[in-house]
């Protein structure tokens, strides 16, 4: 595995093609879990949404939904672009 220097990742924005693995790379360091992202585009569907991280957490996942505030976010991008980097961050996603 590389080493990845500050100086090399302070140059890196997303979504820079050259730079997308390496900020993935620091982004997913020290997870114990694989992380599902569930979509919530859909509320009125909020207890079954619920129910469906309850599910997922037991099973051994680490459950995103962005309606839960679990969703990482930057203040540097957009809603939009917060989300796709958390769809492209994630190891599954359930639309």
């Amino acid at each position: 595995m590389r080493t990845i220097r500050k100086t090399q990742t302070k140059r890196c924005r997303w979504p820079a093609k050259e730079c997308v693995e390496t900020l993935r790379t620091l982004r997913r360091k020290g997870r114990n879990k694989p992380v599902i992202m569930v979509s919530s585009t859909v509320y009125p569907i909020r207890p079954l949404l619920q129910k469906l991280q309850g599910v997922l957490d037991s099973a051994g996942w680490e459950v995103w939904v962005s309606d839960q505030g679990s969703v990482p976010v930057d203040s540097d991008f957009s809603a939009l672009k917060n989300c796709i980097r958390a769809v492209d961050d994630c190891d599954a996603f359930l639309g």
